[in-house]
């Protein structure tokens, strides 16, 4: 199954709402901890870069295959 843009982008907005929210939750209530930011910001940005090298390999990948179907 191919996924559109749309998706993947309202995908990273799933995990950014759910990361600023932990955030939030985490500054509220552990005192105001330095390192909770730095990690949720790793985090959301690692399922970003992750994100959008399962959307280009998908695109690369499946264009390909179709190629090697059509020519056989």
């Amino acid at each position: 199954m191919r996924y559109s843009l749309g998706d993947y982008v309202l995908v990273n907005l799933i995990v950014w709402g759910l990361l600023f929210v932990i955030g939030v939750i985490a500054y509220f209530g552990i005192d105001r901890a330095p390192v909770v930011p730095f990690l949720l910001i790793v985090v959301g940005s690692g399922f970003t870069i992750v994100s959008i090298y399962d959307g280009l390999y998908d695109r690369i990948v499946r264009r390909s295959e179709d190629g090697d179907r059509a020519g056989s």
